[in-house]
């Protein structure tokens, strides 16, 4: 009983206590509406973010976004978290996820994004895109320019000094700056 109580639940937990008793977790997705309402996205706000964001002014524009998200309703959060997926601001997306507790809408809070650059570089590797892809997604949150405080840099969050050493071990050509590691490219 204790078990089916908590497989209602989301979660780790809920998934583990659905495999125990053999059933299957039924896992809730909500799907942002794909036709995003004009009204929200021709205001100034929305025009800033989108210029600062042509003109990679990144952090600049999360902090635009982070303001419009806040001032919105879940309704619209869910069609803004539409909006930037739409446009690949995959970072975007998921802070308009998260600012909206828009827990169920998976498309838009762990999308796939970098998906052709994270084929060409896992393949023939002994790390699979998928976990690759889960750890930018859990570093980074998709934010292909931040910064930790400690200094750690980009959608892997990786140490410069670890970068050198990496590149330094495996005779990886290309890396000459800890600014690489701000580009999802490199």
């Amino acid at each position: 009983e204790i078990l089916h109580q908590l497989m209602q639940q989301r979660g780790f937990y809920p998934m583990v206590a659905a495999q125990r008793i053999g059933e299957e977790y039924e896992l809730k997705i909500d799907k942002a509406p794909q036709n995003v309402d004009s009204a929200l996205t021709q205001g100034p706000e929305m025009a800033r973010v989108r210029e600062l964001m042509y003109w990679n002014l990144d952090n600049t524009a999360r902090s635009e976004w982070a303001n419009l998200v806040k001032s919105k309703s879940k309704t619209e959060q869910a069609q803004l978290a539409r909006y930037a997926f739409n446009n690949q601001w995959w970072d975007l997306s998921v802070q308009a996820t998260i600012a909206g507790k828009l827990w169920d809408h998976l498309e838009e809070r762990f999308p796939l994004a970098y998906n052709d650059l994270f084929k060409r570089y896992t393949s023939g590797k002994e790390i699979p895109q998928s976990y690759a892809m889960a750890i930018a997604r859990q570093e980074s949150a998709w934010n292909p320019k931040v910064k930790s405080p400690v200094g750690a840099s980009g959608l892997m969050q990786i140490m410069p000094g670890t970068a050198t050493h990496t590149v330094k071990m495996f005779s990886i050509p290309g890396y000459s700056s800890p600014g690489q590691l701000l580009d999802p490219e490199t």
